[in-house]
């Protein structure tokens, strides 16, 4: 077995490591209560669910994509930050956090070095994953770095559609739209939110949405069968969730409940939809295996993890702590079960 084949068992291992861990720290950070991991671990959820995790992931990815033998470096620096964090060394994992950044930049240029549309986008947000791990390191306050790393994963995803959707003809307007809302996201990060910016990100946002719903391939996903289907509607939903977490970025108000709902529309509601849609796609082929049998059950799933969520929401807005709890609860065996279910038919097709 190669080095190589060594690290790519590696990584989602790790990955796999910081999914668990956001969601164990999640639940205790909304005050279920489960078993201390560390004094700090669960202050760092954010922390490890951007980073670690989703770091990880996209990183992953990119350094399969890579010519640079050395990429798979980057996605392990961002997997072994959650184990540091986890064990309450937080210097050291958010050191490897700032490494994992640079080098997913450094792997990420040379793939884009044409400045093509998508291009454009991913290199902002490699800048934006940079930015939020340096501010974090510097003021230790995650409200300072959550715009940024909200940047890493908007730009990134939008750069990932506007690839796959490249041949689909597009007016001008389109166009205007597309980097009007460049504009407006990379100018929001510049005024505090307390001073607008709030206002001008949320605008963003809803027009990211907007945009995502007239413009992208997935429409045309929804009139095909099986897996196309499921990522079409599934990416429907997940652009929904954007302009919802758009709307509610216009309010000002930043209260535990307020904050959680604008900050989870966006990493449940988008993030983990774009996730949902993409997984039986990209995971397959980076492992070298074969595609997971499509089967109904994965939109029991996405109905129960979608309704989970609208039920947490509505727990943030009204204020309804233990019904957020159980939502909470409901959205992290979600997940699970999706990725749980994902290898099983994974596991069928390749004993077929």
């Amino acid at each position: 077995m190669t080095a190589k084949n060594i690290l790519t068992r590696i990584v989602p291992a790790l990955g796999f490591v910081a999914l668990v861990t956001g969601i164990w720290t999640g639940l205790q950070r909304m005050g279920y209560s489960l078993p201390m991991i560390s004094l700090s671990a669960a202050s760092l959820h954010g922390l490890i669910m951007t980073g670690s995790f989703l770091g990880t992931l996209i990183s992953f990815e990119r350094a399969i994509m890579s010519r640079l033998k050395i990429s798979l470096i980057v996605p392990i620096l961002s997997g072994l930050s959650g184990i540091f964090l986890l064990t309450g060394q937080k210097e050291i994992g958010q050191i490897l956090l700032l490494s994992a950044s640079i080098g997913y930049l450094i792997i990420i240029f040379p793939i884009n070095l044409k400045f093509t549309d998508s291009g454009i986008f991913f290199c902002l947000g490699g800048l934006c994953w940079i930015f939020g791990n340096i501010l974090i390191m510097k003021t230790g306050l995650l409200p300072q770095a959550l715009p940024w790393w909200i940047g890493f994963l908007f730009f990134t995803v939008f750069a990932e559609r506007i690839t796959l959707s490249q041949f689909l003809k597009k007016s001008k307007v389109a166009s205007l739209l597309k980097w009007s809302i460049l504009i407006l996201f990379l100018s929001s990060l510049m005024f505090p939110f307390h001073s607008n910016g709030n206002i001008i990100f949320g605008i963003a946002l809803i027009l990211a949405s907007g945009w995502l719903l007239k413009y992208d391939m997935a429409i045309y996903s929804i009139k095909k069968a099986g897996w196309h289907r499921f990522s079409g509607i599934t990416l429907m939903i997940g652009y929904t969730w954007l302009g919802v977490s758009g709307i509610l970025f216009l309010s000002d108000k930043m209260d535990l409940y307020n904050y959680d709902a604008k900050v989870h529309t966006f990493y449940l509601g988008f993030i983990f939809s774009m996730i949902f849609a993409h997984a039986a796609h990209i995971f397959p082929p980076i492992f070298k295996l074969p595609s997971p049998k499509f089967s109904s059950l994965f939109y029991f799933i996405l109905a129960f993890f979608e309704g989970a969520l609208v039920i947490r929401i509505i727990s943030d807005l009204f204020h309804l702590p233990d019904i957020r709890i159980y939502s909470g609860i409901m959205t992290g065996i979600g997940i699970i079960a999706f990725f749980a279910t994902l290898m099983i038919m994974i596991y069928l097709n390749k004993k077929k």
